[in-house]
């Protein structure tokens, strides 16, 4: 396996946070892919973060550059409808984004 999208279904199956992390903890060893998840449970405060292979609840997070993870937020609260979880199915939230352009 070299691509995320490859495991993206097993994880778009998990019921709560805790499973999808444990999945992706287990996706992450066995294989070569590199990817970092934070996962909101709704009714929790805490956040579920996979970043750089370490486990963490937190009640803030991002992954990747803190000015840039600010950007997006901006723009993607601006342009991106909000919608409800589905009722016992956990929900994740995916964007692609462009390569980061060295000066």
């Amino acid at each position: 396996m070299e691509h995320f999208d490859q495991v993206l279904p097993d994880l778009l199956n998990a019921r709560d946070a805790e499973t999808l992390i444990n999945a992706a903890q287990s996706y992450k060893k066995d294989t070569n892919l590199d990817f970092d998840l934070i996962v909101a449970q709704p009714g929790e405060n805490e956040l579920y973060v996979l970043k750089e292979n370490q486990f963490s609840r937190s009640s803030v997070a991002y992954i990747g550059d803190k000015e840039g993870f600010e950007a997006y937020q901006k723009a993607y609260f601006l342009s991106e409808p909000q919608t409800s979880p589905q009722e016992d199915r956990a929900n994740i939230s995916i964007s692609l984004q462009p390569a980061p352009q060295m000066e």
